[in-house]
């Protein structure tokens, strides 16, 4: 197996339970923040829209901050959306990607690191962030899917 096979095989697993997350949010609760210094809802759901874009064109090795700072969502069924298809071209991207156009190096927030390096890092940004969004589910009365096993909220019966 290369880099790329276990790099595609987490990011499906992972993409998949950050979706289930992300349809779990409260769609009234968009404004929810739990702290005044916190980002709310909103944002941190857009951001795994954005997240997916920054992959994309790390992929690309053209990161654009500016057009990825754009995204902006009417509402959580749009980032569902927006999330599930920015999900499949990214894999779609990924695959007919050759391994070593990934082992080049690209221009990631005034660092030159390899494009494969991005795309980790940004996987576990994404892992990072969905764990916050899980406390946020709940915090909005939101039932928090499983994640890496059945949640309190999966138990039978509930």
């Amino acid at each position: 197996m290369t880099e790329k096979d276990i790099l595609t095989a987490a990011m499906q697993r992972e993409f998949a339970t950050t979706l289930r997350v992300i349809q779990a949010f409260p769609q009234s609760e968009l404004h929810f923040k739990p702290h005044d210094r916190s980002r709310d809802a909103r944002s941190l759901l857009e951001g795994f829209v954005r997240e997916m874009h920054i992959m994309e064109s790390a992929v690309k090795m053209q990161i654009d901050m500016d057009r990825i700072r754009q995204y902006e969502a009417k509402d959580l069924m749009q980032i569902s959306d927006d999330f599930e298809s920015a999900t499949a071209e990214f894999l779609s991207l990924l695959g007919k990607t050759e391994e070593q156009e990934l082992n080049k190096h690209v221009q990631f927030f005034g660092r030159e690191l390899r494009a494969m390096d991005v795309l980790w890092g940004l996987l576990f940004d994404q892992i990072h962030h969905r764990g916050q969004m899980s406390v946020y589910i709940r915090m909005a009365g939101g039932k928090v899917p499983s994640i890496y096993g059945p949640s309190a909220d999966e138990q039978p019966g509930m």
